[in-house]
């Protein structure tokens, strides 16, 4: 029963990150027309632009990373993989999961110590704490070493050995 639980539960969040990356992309778009328009149009520039955009900006790098993991299409050297025989190349992309997998932990940690460094930093612009809008570093950390180790279970699938995809959309 609880197993059935929460694979309801991951199926339903499955789309919160696209979803959040549309909307962070809808907000600085409106974000950046509304500071031109204000700047030149209206000669009085909004003083909350930047923040909006700075912060959009954060949020869209480390959801945006996670997501370049899930579907494979974060930094890899494709050719090498290519030039050996299969079951070396299944390697390769298993240990570019798990240096990815490494690389996540570090992210969250070290976006766990920038959350306590900005504690009672405020921002300039819209006067707001800086510290929990830094939670999407370590949230994005553990968005990527969740995909990571899920390509990597995904390529120690048979299927997924003999696939030409070398990228499988993780389940």
């Amino acid at each position: 029963m609880k197993a059935v639980q929460v694979s309801r539960f991951l199926n339903g969040i499955k789309h919160v990150p696209e979803g959040a990356l549309v909307l962070l992309m809808g907000i600085i778009l409106a974000d950046m027309l509304l500071g031109v328009v204000s700047r030149y149009v209206m000669r009085h520039p909004f003083f909350w632009i930047e923040d909006v955009g700075s912060l959009s900006l954060l949020w869209i790098t480390f959801i945006g990373g996670a997501l370049a993991v899930k579907r494979g299409a974060h930094f890899a050297l494709t050719a090498v993989p290519e030039m050996v025989p299969p079951q070396v190349a299944r390697a390769m992309r298993i240990a570019s999961c798990l240096l990815i997998a490494v690389f996540s932990v570090a992210l969250m940690v070290t976006g766990v110590s920038l959350m306590r460094i900005a504690e009672g930093a405020k921002s300039p612009g819209l006067d707001i704490p800086l510290a929990p809008l830094y939670v999407v570093v370590p949230l994005g950390g553990a968005l990527m070493l969740i995909y990571s180790l899920s390509l990597a279970v995904g390529y120690l699938k048979p299927a997924a050995a003999e696939s030409a995809d070398p990228h499988p959309e993780p389940e």
